[in-house]
Order: structure tokens, then sequence, then C-alpha cells
């Protein structure tokens, strides 16, 4: 299930103070989930374009991050690996 950020940052004070409503309504909203548009969210996703890189690459992660699970750094240097 993919988690829409829209109603989060449609909730967030622009630079004039207004909430952004319209950002709700056709924000990431517009875009339906993963299972329902599969072409939309793949163009988005970096992963997406790891083939593309030309240059080195560092990970670096706390292995303690509350926020982010250290297996998504490895998933990445898999990925990464794998697109050589």
């Amino acid at each position: 299930m993919v988690r829409c950020v829209g109603a989060d940052i449609a909730t967030t004070p622009g630079p004039n103070g207004t909430r952004g409503p319209q950002l709700a309504r056709n924000g990431l909203f517009a875009f339906r989930t993963l299972d329902e548009n599969p072409e939309f969210w793949a163009s988005v996703d970096p992963i997406t374009y790891l083939e593309d890189l030309s240059g080195p690459i560092q990970i670096h992660h706390a292995t303690g991050d509350p926020s982010v699970p250290v297996e998504w750094s490895e998933s990445l240097h898999d990925q990464l690996q794998e697109a050589g």
C-alpha cells in the first residue's frame, strides 16, 4: 500500500499562510495507488533509474536510526550492485 503524503503537505502553511487545498485535491491523490497506477509510481521511484548512475555511490546509515530501517540501505546497496 502506498502512503500518500498529499494531505500532510496540504496542511502545511505556505509562504503566504495558505494551507494548499489545491494540492490535497489534485496532488498525489490524483495519481491513485501503486496497484491502480504502477506506471506513474515507477516513473517517480528513484530505484527505476539506478542504471543511469555513472559515478561512485557512498551510503551512510546509522544502525540505530529509529525512522528508516537499515534494511532499506542494504536493499539499495544490493540493487545498486545489480544495476552495475
